[in-house]
Parts: C-alpha cells; structure tokens; sequence
C-alpha cells in the first residue's frame, strides 16, 4: 500500500510504501523511523494523524487495520509530533462502538426524534383530489 505522509509543520511530503494491510501501529512506526532525527522524548505513538488536516485521525486500537478507520492506498496522510496539531474530535471513529447493539428495525429512543401519533398522521397525509369528470358522472347516477 502506496501512502503520501505530509508533515503538518514543515509541508514536506514523502512517499512510503507498507505492508497491506497495515495496522495504525505498523503507519505510526514506520514514519517515526523514517524521520531524520525524531526527539529522543518521543515514541512511534506519539505520531498523530490526519486524513484532513483537521481531524485527527483515531484507531479504536493500534492494530486496527488503516482500511477499518477509512484510509486507502494513495491517501495523502497528514501528520504531527504535537499532540494538539489536530482536532480530537475525529468523525473517525470505531463505526461499531458509536452504534448500541440493538434490534435493527428498532428506532433509537431519543427525544428529537418522537413524534405525537397526530403530528404522525399530518406529516404523511396527502391532499384528496377530486377528479370533477369523475364528480359529474357520480353526481349523475
């Protein structure tokens, strides 16, 4: 897998090729050794990620694949030493721990989204019309 990493900073990209798949851990581990002299203080975790420059990029767990949080071969990855460079409030998240395991066909409970039985009826209840050729020849009979 074909990856562009941008350093957030100093807008450098460079190209890295990784093993497909490739965990978070493996792209996080990967950079931090490609780095000319990474700080002595700092680990291969202390790389974050962005898909937009934004957001930061979040892995449910290191060894989540980079395919399971929504980056693809060819992707231009931005990154940081700065653990503050991106916001933690990703859309990138582990799809299955945002849903509650529930029944399917059931509707989340959530007070937004209820409606009176009445207000229900309104809101899909169509205009009667009446077809006045049709009213004629009823009327007629």
């Amino acid at each position: 897998m074909k990856m562009r990493l941008r350093n957030y900073e100093s807008k450098e990209t460079q190209r890295i090729q990784l093993p497909s798949p490739c965990s978070f851990l493996q792209l996080q581990e990967t950079l931090f050794a490609s780095l000319p002299s990474p700080p002595p203080h700092l680990s291969p975790s202390s790389v974050c990620f962005s898909l937009n420059a934004k957001d930061q990029l979040l892995a449910p767990s290191p060894h989540t694949s980079l395919q399971y949080i929504g980056v693809a071969s060819g992707d231009l990855i931005y990154f940081s030493l700065n653990p503050n460079a991106f916001s933690a409030n990703s859309p990138t998240q582990d799809p299955q721990s945002a849903t509650v395991a529930q029944d399917p066909n059931q509707m989340p409970e959530s007070s937004n989204n209820q409606e009176t039985p009445g207000e229900e009826l309104n809101q899909f209840q169509e205009p009667i019309l009446i077809d006045p050729e049709i009213s004629q020849e009823t009327q007629g009979t």
